[in-house]
């Protein structure tokens, strides 16, 4: 019908905006930098920092939830680079295999730490 070919198309439009934009996945950041939590859900993730989980599904706890996450990732990065990298670190991050982000993290330090 012509309203799903309307409302697919600015979904596809929003996710083109936001990948302009430079939206990144906390998800895909966790399960890269904390591989040793079983389980990825948001609720689960605070649990494994020792943050209450928040009122599922309720969008100020939820937005809170996401940036406690969030800044969780940048003290992790910035730990194990010595600085904070932009966002094309992160989103490289998010896009190459678990098992390569020790060695990716690595070598982004040493091409682009302080000297």
């Amino acid at each position: 019908s012509n309203s799903s070919n309307s409302s697919n198309d600015e979904s596809l439009r929003r996710r083109d905006e936001a990948e302009q934009i430079g939206c990144l996945c906390t998800l895909l950041l966790a399960r890269r930098l904390m591989p040793e939590v079983t389980s990825h859900k948001l609720g689960d993730l605070l649990s494994h920092m020792g943050k209450p989980q928040p009122t599922a599904h309720r969008a100020l706890p939820d937005t809170q939830a996401t940036m406690y996450l969030w800044r969780h990732i940048e003290r992790n990065i910035y730990s194990r680079l010595g600085f904070y990298p932009p966002v094309s670190f992160y989103k490289q991050l998010c896009s190459i295999k678990s098992s390569h982000v020790d060695t990716y993290i690595k070598n982004y330090k040493a091409l682009h730490g302080t000297k």
